[in-house]
């Protein structure tokens, strides 16, 4: 199980992902986890189009998902 919350701000088109959860013991890294979605949210990482989010959420579990 996954859960997320998510913030969308529809005049800017953008939106903001916190508080991801996997199941208890499934995070390789949870400092990293939280460095890399910290980055995201500060913009520093855009997602334009769904290819731009099928290789945000990938890298989530390439490389902070364990199981």
């Amino acid at each position: 199980n996954i859960y997320f919350d998510l913030e969308f701000n529809l005049e800017k088109n953008k939106f903001k992902i916190t508080n991801l959860m996997f199941d208890p013991g499934k995070i390789k890294s949870e400092k990293n986890l939280l460095a890399f979605l910290n980055e995201y949210n500060d913009q520093s990482i855009e997602i334009d189009n769904w290819i731009d989010f099928k290789k945000f959420v990938n890298k989530i579990f390439s490389n902070y998902y364990e199981g």
